[in-house]
């Protein structure tokens, strides 16, 4: 009979893990996990399985996370909320039935009643934003999240706000709900210079749907242009036409602006962390968000950030940034017309900043989710 080398860990677990967003690696649910996994992984002391469906290229993942990949033929070649439900629904826990605990690191229907299930919740936006919700197909899986979300054992949330968020929505028990933020997802070695075109800048880092607050932000830099006549306002990402997309360019040309409002476009992570690290202000304005990575992103660099006084914006900023009413076009206003013509207050607020982004990183995050998979 052969004799096992293999060293046996009293206390080693089996743990599998829900790689779908592997397949998204730039989604911030899909960085989530990369970040997390990478650290996690770099010397494990537990059996690590990342399910994930084929069809998706994994070869930009590092060594150390790739091998503890297991690719799953599902049986389909469709790429859409279908696949998405067979995959949570029913892959995923027969994957994981012999597992000691499942983490499924974003909000969905992978969920197990015979493994102990942890759950990472981001936000509750479908919830608060019924808006965003756009057909029936969506509005069924919301139904079942919901359910799932009611009975999942433990969850893991990315802020406090969520956290009060989940308790008011779902009427869930504080002890079951842990908070573990996240850190900046962004690397301030690689930033170039490319979409820099003027000296003197405001830029907005986020999405372009209404919830970011894009117009406001617009209306009001026009508001205060005169005070300011050498600073613009750069907007990146892709515009298109969609009903929770406002017509940022329209009321750009109705503002008569197209000379001080610039939209970008698609640009490079290293472009976008070149615009970040030599703006004048990283401005970031949003109505709701589960935690608001723009706001460390820019503070790792050293850039002085305006954001929302409410919600989740606030827990991230501290005193770190200032902040206006996101509802008020002239509080905006002031506070990028306040922190613009201020030298020692923007060095002030990118001395602040460099001290806040310290405290989040994501060996923090992994070693904080770790504990929480353990039990």
């Amino acid at each position: 009979m052969r004799t096992s080398t293999r060293k046996i860990r009293i206390d080693s677990m089996n743990i599998a893990v829900n790689g779908y967003f592997l397949a998204k690696p730039k989604t911030g649910m899909g960085q989530y996990v990369i970040h997390v996994l990478d650290e996690l992984l770099q010397d494990p002391q537990d059996d690590w399985s990342i399910y994930v469906p084929s069809g998706y290229d994994y070869e930009y993942l590092p060594e150390h996370i790739r091998k503890h990949v297991v690719v799953k033929f599902p049986g389909w070649l469709r790429k859409d909320l279908i696949q998405q439900v067979i995959w949570e629904k029913y892959c995923v826990p027969w994957f994981a039935r012999k597992a000691d605990v499942l983490w499924v690191p974003y909000q969905c229907l992978a969920w197990s009643d015979s493994v102990r299930t942890v759950m990472t919740v981001h936000d509750l936006i479908p919830w608060r934003m019924p808006e965003y919700i756009p057909n029936k197909k969506q509005a069924w899986y919301y139904d079942h999240l919901e359910d799932v979300l009611e009975h999942v054992p433990e969850i893991i949330t990315v802020s406090e706000f969520s956290k009060q968020e989940i308790q008011s929505v779902l009427d869930r028990v504080t002890d079951a709900i842990t908070v573990v933020p996240l850190a900046s997802s962004k690397d301030p070695e690689i930033g170039v210079r490319d979409a820099i075109k003027h000296e003197k800048y405001v830029l907005y880092v986020g999405g372009l749907d209404k919830r970011k607050n894009v117009i406001r932000l617009v209306e009001a830099f026009a508001d205060m242009a005169a005070e300011e006549p050498e600073t613009h306002l750069y907007i990146p990402g892709n515009y298109f036409k969609n009903p929770l997309i406002p017509n940022i360019p329209a009321k750009i040309r109705q503002l008569g602006m197209k000379d001080r409002i610039h939209m970008l476009g698609y640009v490079s992570d290293e472009e976008l962390v070149g615009l970040m690290k030599e703006a004048q202000v990283v401005a970031y304005p949003s109505e709701y968000e589960g935690f608001g990575f723009p706001i460390l992103e820019a503070m790792s660099m050293g850039t002085p950030v305006i954001t929302s006084s409410i919600g989740v914006m606030q827990e991230v900023a501290g005193e770190a940034a200032y902040t206006v009413d996101p509802y008020s076009v002239q509080s905006i206003s002031r506070g990028l017309a306040k922190v613009l013509g201020d030298a020692d207050l923007r060095a002030e607020l990118s001395k602040r900043g460099l001290v806040r982004a310290q405290e989040f990183s994501w060996e923090r995050t992994a070693r904080e989710t770790y504990a929480v998979l353990k039990g």
